[in-house]
């Protein structure tokens, strides 16, 4: 997942867990509600295995955007520029 995104999705979790929170009267507060919500983030955004949707032209981007650095039968500006043009495929 694009990088935007993740933060976007982050930032959505932690307000509704936040929110969440606030509105719960104390007795009554699930305490591990934020570590739960820490731990499904991290599933879905930390992972070796980008997932791919082979619809997405942009999936594809941001999956093959972690392969660049390997391609090292290209020069460095050759990678740099790849890494740009993926970046705005993944963008749109």
């Amino acid at each position: 997942m694009p990088e935007h995104r993740a933060v976007e999705l982050i930032h959505a979790a932690g307000t509704g867990v936040v929110l969440t929170l606030l509105r719960t009267p104390p007795p009554t507060r699930g305490r591990d509600l934020a570590d739960l919500m820490y731990d499904t983030l991290a599933r879905s955004i930390l992972t070796d295995v980008p997932a791919l949707d082979h619809g997405d032209p942009a999936t594809a981007a941001v999956t093959f955007q972690t392969l660049v650095p390997r391609l090292t039968m290209l020069t460095q500006p050759e990678r740099t520029l790849m890494s740009e043009w993926l970046q705005r495929a993944a963008d749109r």
